[in-house]
């Protein structure tokens, strides 16, 4: 008698081994996908922080462009950021002119009507009561034509604040836009 329940349990003890081994194994790549998920989950953030703090060093003067070049190809546009510090002592509005002024070809040559070619939008803006030692993000459209010439067209940002009545904020910005 003895020998038919050994014989009996002999499987059910494999088949349960072999059902724990099943569920531990499951249960392991489960946690390390969980853990890998996250782990680049954390790296993005980490890179995107990274980015911003390499951004504020960079960007130490009280108005900043994001890049002063970028390369847009025919048909296509893009937002360029721009940074407005408040340094005075005191609350201030800012205005923001952008303005195409120029552009050349690749030998050097001036486009006439660069403007037909290159929008910036808006070419005028305002940030209201900005509050001394503080900050504010603004975007500057920039779309190119279908038809526009290769070449470099070349964009002046101006910012002034109310408080200085009517000069001119954190010094001249250009920003260089290559169409291919």
């Amino acid at each position: 008698m003895k020998s038919k329940k050994a014989a009996l349990q002999l499987p059910i003890n494999m088949l349960v081994v072999l059902i724990l081994a099943v569920v531990i194994f499951t249960s392991g790549v489960f946690l390390l996908y969980t853990i890998y998920g996250k782990s680049v989950e954390f790296k993005e953030k980490t890179e995107e922080q990274l980015d911003k703090q390499i951004e504020a060093v960079l960007c130490d003067k009280p108005v900043c462009l994001a890049t002063t070049y970028k390369k847009i190809f025919r048909g296509k546009d893009t937002i360029i950021g721009l940074r407005i510090y408040n340094n005075l002592q005191y609350e201030s509005n800012f205005t923001i002119t952008s303005s195409l002024i120029k552009a050349f070809n690749k030998s050097n040559d001036e486009i006439e009507n660069p403007k037909n070619y290159v929008n910036v939008y808006p070419e005028t803006m305002t940030v209201d009561r900005l509050g001394s030692k503080q900050e504010k993000n603004k975007g500057i459209g920039i779309e190119v034509a279908k038809n526009a010439p290769s070449g470099t067209y070349v964009i002046n940002v101006k910012v002034e604040a109310s408080a200085l009545y009517g000069e001119k904020y954190g010094g001249p910005q250009q920003l260089r836009v290559e169409v291919p």
